[in-house]
């Protein structure tokens, strides 16, 4: 189990540790007791349970009386849901396992084009861009969407392959994304939309969706809601892998390791630990 999922059980458990066990249903008993197994075992380990105890008292801190016996993890559905963690039924917190760095979003090429294109279509209803800045946006991530969707999972030479000859489209699809490039500034409500789109999933589920979230709660940066000011400092360093390769399990005796496409935005390291600095900070 990833340090990210520990992170998401231990929150769950410190949670109800506030509520009291007598307090907790029956089911969220249940998963209370398989979770104390788990830490028995050290599958979820004491830096996780640490971090989500502190978590805790930060959140308590900040909202006023959380029903902390109505905590319960959400997932298992796809399209992944931006909410890993509900308190009550406005509290959908994303977590996040910051000490590898701080990732927005990750999927396969075609969620990747649905995020762009949500936060493309926002910025255009809101007026922030004329139809030409539209268009233009708009048929690069087409052109994305045609060359990378149905590449699927293929073995390692092929996706080289698929990579290398698109490497002009990358550039411009970066050129438009990532926040240090001159690109115009027309771009720079599209770099903040994304962010925006990548935190809460809103256009993705719709607003009042429990698998839209409304806050964040980071290890290392703590919990806040997703607002202007925590949106603008994520965007002020945002950074885009717009393609990456990820490992997939190969068949015995397969002479060639398969791997598949990802979409991926997450601030570099350098960047990361500067944002979460800045995060922390944030009231």
């Amino acid at each position: 189990m990833d340090k990210g999922k520990q992170f998401e059980h231990a929150v769950c458990q410190a949670a109800w540790n506030m509520a009291g066990l007598s307090n907790l249903s029956s089911n969220a008993r249940t998963t209370y007791e398989s979770n104390q197994k788990l830490i028995s075992k050290g599958t979820i380990t004491k830096e996780c349970i640490d971090a989500a105890n502190k978590a805790v008292k930060q959140i308590e801190s900040k909202l006023s009386n959380p029903d902390w016996k109505s905590t319960r993890q959400l997932g298992g559905t796809r399209p992944e849901p931006k909410t890993d963690v509900i308190i009550g039924r406005n509290v959908k917190m994303s977590l996040k396992w910051e000490d590898g760095g701080y990732q927005l979003s990750s999927g396969n090429p075609r969620f990747t084009t649905q995020n762009l294109k949500n936060s493309l279509k926002v910025m255009y209803e809101q007026g922030d861009y004329n139809l030409t800045d539209f268009n233009e946006i708009s048929q690069l991530l087409d052109a994305y969407g045609r060359a990378f969707s149905d590449v699927g999972t293929r073995p390692s030479s092929q996706i080289d392959s698929v990579l290398d000859r698109n490497q002009q489209l990358i550039g411009s699809i970066n050129a438009i994304l990532a926040s240090d490039q001159s690109a115009g500034d027309i771009y720079a409500h599209f770099n903040r939309a994304i962010v925006y789109e990548a935190l809460t999933g809103e256009q993705l589920f719709g607003e009042n969706n429990q698998k839209t979230a409304n806050y964040v709660l980071g290890n290392l940066s703590g919990f806040h809601k997703i607002d202007d000011d925590y949106v603008n400092t994520i965007a002020k360093h945002f950074k885009v892998r717009i393609l990456s390769k990820k490992g997939r399990s190969t068949p015995k005796g397969a002479a060639e390791r398969n791997q598949e496409l990802s979409g991926r935005f997450e601030l570099t390291s350098v960047g990361a630990s500067r944002v979460i600095s800045e995060l922390s900070r944030l009231h």
